[in-house]
């Protein structure tokens, strides 16, 4: 049973979502960045690993209704606002409770899109609320892990979807390419600008089961201008459009 909790509007109120006060993650726009990216189908299965409060997930169904989805979370705590999200929202999918390393139900190549935005921070320095640490701290559970483990999943010549920090992006192509991954290709690398004048922040990395594309820098997205947020960016963030 959820509580101690916020209802917070996304995408311009196409999705409400319910989200603990101070006991948890709350989403940022990295969440409404990611789902932009994951340009699925209805006819499509996807996962998401790591979930959450489930928003990124509901702003895809918000996009696509009836696209089935599948949600794999670690802490109960967060399953159970990302299950009465999904409930709120309508979406056509369910959240499992598990370690991604762990087998939840689903055997590898399942899934036409995986996509995640793991916890990226490093520093040894533990937060004392469990619930957000686990949720944003980098620990046991690595960079690499979860890459190999999300991979996994996808179908062949299905893809692969994170946002993580730009200055993490060698250690993101590092894994992809490691000799223990399957073949990957076509790799996109998006650079997100928070102002044009300064370096990228994020990066939203799209990675494709069994390809031999060669690997591409597309054009950055600017979120924001000397008049607040850019055209693109509003019509991601409120809009709801696809990247």
């Amino acid at each position: 049973m959820i509580e101690n909790y916020t209802i917070d509007d996304f995408l311009g109120g196409k999705v409400k979502l319910y989200q603990p006060r101070d006991d948890g993650y709350r989403a940022t726009s990295d969440s409404v960045l990611l789902a932009a990216a994951v340009n699925t189908n209805p006819n499509q299965c996807i996962l998401e690993v790591g979930t959450g409060s489930g928003v990124v997930s509901c702003c895809i169904n918000a996009r696509v209704p009836g696209v089935r989805i599948t949600a794999v979370e670690i802490q109960e705590k967060m399953a159970e606002y990302a299950r009465y999200n999904f409930e709120k929202n309508k979406v056509n999918g369910e959240v499992i409770v598990s370690d991604i390393r762990k087998n939840f139900g689903y055997t590898g190549g399942s899934f036409d899109f995986v996509y995640c935005n793991p916890p990226f921070m490093i520093e040894d320095q533990i937060c004392p609320n469990n619930v957000r640490d686990i949720s944003r701290r980098e620990s046991d559970c690595s960079l690499k892990e979860w890459i190999k483990y999300s991979v996994k999943y996808v179908k062949n010549n299905g893809i692969f979807v994170m946002i993580n920090k730009a200055d993490r992006i060698t250690q993101i192509i590092t894994a992809l390419k490691s000799e223990d991954m399957p073949l990957i290709g076509d790799i996109k690398i998006l650079p997100i600008y928070t102002k044009a004048q300064e370096g990228a922040k994020r990066v939203i990395v799209f990675a494709r089961k069994g390809s031999k594309t060669p690997d591409t820098i597309l054009p950055g997205i600017i979120l924001n201008d000397e008049n607040g947020r850019t055209k693109k960016a509003e019509e991601i963030m409120r809009m709801g459009q696809a990247l």
